[in-house]
């Protein structure tokens, strides 16, 4: 497997956002919110934008150049990266420089904190980059990257490449966010891309051993269960935390957290599924005609719905519903 220092998080960004479905709900039904999506301009080395669209693709609207967008918790502002960690209104207004940081970040759930690595570590900072305070310090020949914050604002859970017993790889961990109760989880070398469970007592995480297959673990290193025996990547978990959507050879399935009712509810190749807030449906970029577009379906697979419809040689990528209604 891959563990260049360059290519593992090109990988990860491939990396976080109910009730039960309803049956066949229909997608540009499920749910009142907007959906934010980059969108790459041109050929060869491309330009990213922030833009926001209906749940069923209408009113799109382009809100700013950048990359990597957060929705607040509200969903009436998106954090994004533009020569540092910026935030806009999602009217367009209001748009500002919070902080000097890159790629890798992670907001607090109240967005007064930043959690970003650097300088092989990961720090934390206030919103506005002020009292910086670096959280990890990784062994020689070591680095920390990816991390995420916890729905409650507790923990943040990391990767860690490490090189051990002629190995190397990268293994996952958590630490107060305090920097203090620092626990790794995974001790295999060929862990990567963990997502919180909305209680923020369980991690989801792809692991590896002949291919990337689908793992969950509490947060104090207990419970470890594998749910899948085929290639999974990008979990994500429902809102209510009673699934979790994933990748499988191009292809979106969702599982139960006890590995019960596998199922696949899109072919074809597709990447970076995303839950709507109501659970319903899930959003995810799709190539089709050698052209990558902001797609949603059902749960049950139905009504498979192209939202953008991008002529090339513009494509998109990252959609994530808004989490609550403005």
């Amino acid at each position: 497997m891959p563990t260049l220092k360059r290519l593992i998080p090109l990988l990860l960004a491939i990396v976080v956002i109910g009730a039960v479905m309803a049956a066949d709900a229909s997608p540009r039904q499920a749910s009142r919110q907007e959906i934010a999506f980059e969108r790459w301009v041109g050929d060869g080395e491309p330009d990213e934008e922030i833009w926001v669209m209906g749940p069923d693709g209408t009113n799109q609207r382009r809100l700013a150049k950048g990359c990597c967008f957060t929705w607040s918790s509200d969903g009436t502002r998106i954090a994004f990266l533009d020569d540092g960690l910026r935030v806009i209104n999602v009217d367009g207004t209001g748009s500002k420089v919070l902080a000097d940081v890159g790629n890798g970040y992670s907001l607090s759930p109240d967005w007064r904190r930043v959690a970003f690595p650097s300088d092989d570590h990961i720090w934390v900072a206030d919103i506005d980059g002020s009292r910086r305070v670096r959280l990890t310090s990784p062994p020689p020949q070591s680095w920390d990257m990816n991390p995420q914050w916890s729905p409650n604002g507790k923990l943040i859970v990391f990767e860690r490449h490490l090189a051990e017993n002629g190995r190397e790889g990268l293994d996952i961990f958590v630490v107060k966010a305090d920097g203090t109760g620092e626990r790794r989880l995974t001790y295999d070398l060929g862990n990567m891309g963990p997502a919180w469970a909305p209680s923020s007592t369980r991690i989801a995480y792809s692991g590896y051993t002949d291919q990337f297959e689908l793992y969950v673990v509490n947060v104090d290193g207990s419970g470890r269960r594998q749910l899948t025996h085929t290639e999974a990547l990008a979990p994500s978990w429902s809102p209510t935390g009673s699934r979790i959507v994933f990748v499988s050879d191009g292809e979106v399935h969702t599982i139960r957290p006890d590995g019960r009712r596998h199922k696949r509810v899109a072919r074809g190749r597709n990447d970076v599924p995303r839950w709507a807030p109501d659970a319903r449906s899930i959003v995810f970029r799709r190539e089709t005609r050698n052209q990558w577009d902001v797609h949603v379906t059902t749960l049950s697979g139905k009504d498979l719905t192209n939202l953008t419809h991008t002529a090339k040689p513009l494509f998109e990528d990252v959609p994530a519903w808004s989490p609550a209604a403005r």
